[in-house]
């Protein structure tokens, strides 16, 4: 198997974790969520501040 390597994307984990910062990724499991669950999340991401 051959490994082509691309740019990091810009904007993404790669180049914030390059650049010496943290990726944020919100992950969920439960593929059922619902509109609860995305303001739980939505709420969660708001808070957050650089």
């Amino acid at each position: 198997m051959k490994v082509v390597l691309r740019p990091a994307a810009r904007g993404g984990d790669i180049q914030a974790v390059s650049a010496g910062r943290i990726a944020v990724s919100p992950m969920n499991g439960d593929w059922n969520t619902g509109p609860a669950d995305q303001a739980v999340t939505s709420a969660l991401i708001a808070g957050l501040r650089p």
